[in-house]
């Protein structure tokens, strides 16, 4: 088992790596809010590193969940030094008597509060948790960008300026054999322009073309 981490939005998400004879990689976020990533030994760490990162929103998402279901355990009792998760990570609770406020710094949370019973203290760290919440996603979702990459031919850099032309074929020889008209991208270009999205294309020839399309949220 190998311990590893990455960061996404300032986020960082700490995984187990572990190798084991399986067919596809594989990512769980277990019951105690450990994320668990199995691979075969002859896939490339930098191919699971691109994997892990790829599937950071649905990591927090679920480490955000396990946390609340555990909360609300009836035997979820609260108290000064207890070891409480965030995001996958401990933190040591610290307890104060004091206005209404929790703030999250290193290893420690802090919760200032005139809730002296477990009850109302879990409701109050429910209710910060909520928060976080709210502001984690929002800020992650003001930019996602979801991307398409394929491992094959790749497009040559002379070319990569007129796929999104109508009609435009790169590879004439293929495209009379499937039927192809060169529509697909300059349809999906025009579809994401409407929307004030963008659609970018990288690739290098013998290795991989990737798509990005990039979502920007309304301020409204």
């Amino acid at each position: 088992m190998e311990l590893h981490a990455i960061e996404y939005e300032g986020i960082p998400i700490e995984y187990e790596l572990i190798r084991k004879d399986v067919k596809y990689i594989n990512l769980r976020v277990n019951k105690h809010g450990q994320v668990v990533v199995s691979a075969a030994k002859r896939v490339p760490f930098s191919v699971i590193e691109e994997f892990v990162q790829s599937k950071a929103l649905w990591i927090i998402n679920h480490l955000a969940e396990v946390e609340k279901i555990r909360m609300t355990q009836p035997t979820s009792a609260m108290y000064d030094g207890k070891t409480l998760y965030y995001l996958g990570k401990p933190y040591t609770l610290h307890i104060v008597q004091g206005l209404r406020q929790i703030q999250r710094s290193d290893n420690i949370i802090h919760m200032s509060t005139f809730q002296t019973d477990s009850v109302g203290l879990r409701s109050e760290y429910l209710d910060w948790l909520r928060e976080q919440a709210v502001g984690t996603f929002s800020r992650l979702l003001d930019e996602i960008y979801p991307k398409v990459k394929d491992y094959g031919i790749g497009i040559d850099a002379d070319k990569i300026e007129y796929i999104f032309d109508r009609f435009y074929r790169a590879d004439e020889s293929r495209a009379q054999n499937n039927n192809n008209f060169g529509l697909g991208l300059a349809i999906a270009k025009r579809v994401c322009s409407s929307y004030g999205y963008s659609l970018e294309v990288a690739s290098t020839i013998n290795e991989y073309t990737e798509f990005t399309i990039t979502f920007i949220r309304s301020s409204e």
